[in-house]
């Protein structure tokens, strides 16, 4: 009976057409039990790709196709975090903004994926250079950005003319002529007049303004309210 763990029985004497509902009844609920497996296995599915799906989109929507760095958005969304970490901890915080020099120059010589190859090269220069904490983000166009939690004015303008120095190295292997690839570097530290992180990347970004102006492939750094030096080239020779 059911207490023995049947589905369902019949009791002697039965009848014919009783059984053979019960039995159109059965199986019935067989096929129903694999239609149900299967729209299972097929909704699954189906939620492993809308999670490849949303992924993707979320990779679009943060990160640079070119590059693969993470886009203008992702940098502000990581810097606001960070900014919020260095008031929590008190650490230092500091922010690198570079350019391409003459980059317009190369896409009107050698033509646009020229200048797309020399985007990526650069932003995997970037990578090896960084330490594992820093964030590389694309900053817009030519223009990239780095920031450097728990690392102060001197750490950061170290990166940044390791940085220039190995562009300008490791560039020669790119296979271009004239003219040559260069970067131009302005560094940026967190400091008392400073109210948020948007006005340390315009910091920087002045700063970048001053290693333009003054000849192009240099770093330039934020030493005081207006004040700006260049970095000396031979800082990248400090780093351990």
């Amino acid at each position: 009976g059911l207490a023995a763990g049947a589905n369902d029985y019949l009791t002697k004497p039965y009848h014919e057409g009783e059984l053979l509902a019960r039995v159109r009844v059965g199986e019935r609920m067989v096929r129903l039990s694999r239609e149900l497996l299967q729209r299972t296995i097929e909704l699954h599915k189906a939620n492993a790709q809308m999670a490849v799906l949303a992924n993707r989109l979320e990779q679009q929507a943060r990160y640079d196709i070119l590059t693969g760095l993470p886009n203008r958005r992702c940098l502000f969304e990581r810097f606001h975090e960070q900014w919020e970490l260095s008031t929590r901890s008190g650490l230092p915080l500091s922010c690198l903004v570079i350019d391409v020099d003459c980059f317009k120059r190369v896409n009107d010589t050698y033509g646009h994926a020229t200048g797309d190859l020399v985007l990526r090269n650069l932003a995997e220069v970037m990578r090896r250079c960084s330490r594992r904490p820093d964030l590389c983000a694309r900053y817009g166009g030519e223009e990239f950005a780095i920031i450097c939690p728990a690392t102060d004015l001197a750490g950061a303008s170290q990166l940044a003319e390791r940085l220039r120095a190995a562009v300008e190295l490791e560039s020669t292997a790119w296979n271009l002529g004239p003219p040559r690839i260069t970067i131009s570097c302005g560094v940026a530290e967190r400091r008392t007049d400073v109210p948020g992180p948007d006005e340390l990347l315009r910091l920087a970004d002045a700063m970048l303004y001053e290693a333009k102006s003054h000849g192009r492939n240099q770093v330039w750094r934020c030493v005081g309210p207006g004040v700006g030096e260049r970095v000396p080239p031979e800082t990248a020779l400090s780093t351990s």
